[in-house]
């Protein structure tokens, strides 16, 4: 290849000139399970009932909830198998509890979230689901879905949760599955 004149370089200047660079691609999204690593420290923090001060997820905290620019969410215990995994996602655990959160305000959503995560844990419920809605009619966005978000992460005893189907809510709703509670049994 020759090297280009004066004239052609000029010519290709202008002819450039009002060309703009083309916005990033957006990264791929990656449906491979995350784990933390294994010599993680686990965070000590439980929630209880009555602990109302949700901080928002950091990376340190071990934890990594997905969410798509959608507005799909996952997270999945790592002993989680695919199969459930797939079985939650489409939303065939048979729902065993609903609260709907639908125009609370955080301060009202916490504690009744809260409460009846006890609850169903309690009484030995494996698979519910809460619908937090989409935030479409809060200036601030989404504040009810990302406390919800921010409580599931931490809650122990969960084997995860994901977005539900749209005939459940979609992106305005989580299917929850909690782990199974050891019976015991006294003689």
């Amino acid at each position: 290849m020759s090297e280009l004149s004066k004239e052609d370089k000029l010519l290709l200047e202008q002819a450039f000139a009002d060309v703009e660079p083309l916005k990033p691609k957006l990264p791929k999204y990656n449906n491979a399970r995350q784990t933390a690593p294994k010599n993680m420290k686990k965070p000590t923090r439980h929630l209880q009932g009555n602990d109302h001060a949700i901080e928002p997820l950091t990376d340190t905290d071990g934890y990594k909830v997905n969410m798509l620019p959608s507005g799909f969410v996952s997270w999945f215990h790592p002993s989680l198998r695919s199969q459930d995994i797939k079985k939650l996602r489409q939303g065939n655990y048979p729902c065993q509890g609903e609260l709907d959160l639908h125009g609370f305000t955080q301060e009202q959503a916490v504690p009744k979230l809260l409460d009846f995560l006890n609850t169903k844990k309690q009484s030995g419920v494996r698979s519910i689901r809460i619908v937090h809605g989409k935030g479409y009619n809060s200036i601030a966005g989404p504040i009810i879905k990302e406390c919800v978000l921010n409580i599931l992460a931490r809650y122990p005893d969960l084997l995860g949760f994901c977005s539900a189907q749209p005939k459940h809510g979609g992106t305005g709703a989580v299917y929850v599955l909690f782990k199974k509670q050891l019976t015991t049994f006294n003689d």
